[in-house]
């Protein structure tokens, strides 16, 4: 399969890693044998921003990818630092991703089905898109559209929620997915629960940098600054209380990622930060079109294989608006 056959991989299993991007098609919840170390922030966007590099369309720019969570993060972690490793080696960049897909064209209404034990194939955009659901398994769903999930098991409407560890197991899509709980709440009788003081069911506050609500009846406390996160509880003109960026240049759900000479630029906390795409291992920053939403991307140089370290160039500082931004 060359290149262009494979360029949605990239799209369908990214987005099965981390539900913050917007950018997810048909997800795997998080790995039912317990959460893992995931990748610093730094290396989760260079792997998106060679991903899309290699796959344009993709989806996974690094505005989106820079608001991935830890769990999120942890979802991709053998993926991604192979992607991280070939550096700008496109073929090698595409065949981290690849896995057994079957045939090199699909019809778009085709449902996404199992290869096997461990392979979920779908079609995205008329080509095939195949994901590694381990360590859990590909299960061809009970629901309504019988369409394959990584899960555990099929489940119907009669299924119950229960607790494995501090993880919760449900059926979604006719599928048995398990998650983490949410930042301050673990899972007690096949639900989430606050691990703070009772409460009652009220709007969300702030505490200090804390974002507090109430999960089934106890308060559950998130630290807005986790995971390096730049970020501060605040309550707007509504009274709603929520973690916001402490910069206010830009907002990642809105940002189209730009070029200023070779950088990259993107939206991280607020904040316009950038990464070298010559120190990524690619050839320069390609023009997006950003009045049409067509976020800039590093290009390579013929599916290159140039030097560059796994998250080299990532700047954290303010980006400046010379020459070169779109």
């Amino acid at each position: 399969m060359d290149a262009t056959a494979r360029a949605s991989v990239g799209f369908a299993l990214v987005r099965a890693v981390f539900v913050v991007v917007a950018l997810l098609l048909a997800a795997c919840g998080p790995s039912s044998s317990g959460s893992s170390p995931g990748m610093s922030r730094d290396d989760f966007v260079a792997a998106c921003v060679r991903i899309e590099a290699c796959a344009p369309g993709a989806g996974v720019t690094a505005s989106a990818c820079a608001g991935a969570s830890a769990s999120e993060r942890a979802r991709s972690v053998a993926s991604f630092a192979c992607v991280n490793q070939a550096a700008g080696d496109c073929a090698r960049v595409l065949a981290c991703l690849a896995g057994p897909a079957p045939v090199a064209s699909c019809r778009r209404d085709e449902p996404a089905r199992c290869l096997d034990d461990r392979y979920r194939w779908d079609c995205r955009f008329g080509t095939p898109a195949t994901q590694d659901c381990a360590p859990e398994a590909c299960v061809q769903g009970a629901g309504q559209s019988g369409a394959a999930a990584c899960g555990l098991d099929a489940c119907g409407p009669q299924y119950q929620p229960i607790c494995q560890g501090e993880r919760l197991a449900s059926c979604s899509a006719g599928v048995v997915v398990v998650a983490d709980c949410p930042p301050g709440a673990r899972c007690q009788d096949g639900a989430c629960v606050g691990t703070g003081s009772a409460c009652a069911d009220a709007p969300a506050t702030c505490a200090g940098d804390q974002l507090v609500t109430c999960a089934q009846g106890r308060e559950a406390r998130r630290h807005c600054a986790a995971d390096g996160v730049l970020a501060r509880c605040t309550v707007d003109d509504s009274g709603a209380a929520d973690c916001t960026p402490t910069g206010g240049e830009c907002a990642g759900s809105d940002f189209v990622d730009r070029c200023n000479g070779a950088r990259l630029e993107f939206c991280r906390d607020g904040r316009v930060v950038g990464v070298d795409c010559t120190a990524l291992g690619f050839f320069a920053c390609s023009l997006g079109d950003p009045a049409h939403q067509v976020p800039s991307r590093c290009a390579p140089r013929g599916g290159g294989n140039l030097d560059a370290g796994p998250n080299a160039g990532i700047d954290a500082g303010a980006a400046t608006d010379a020459g070169g931004g779109t």
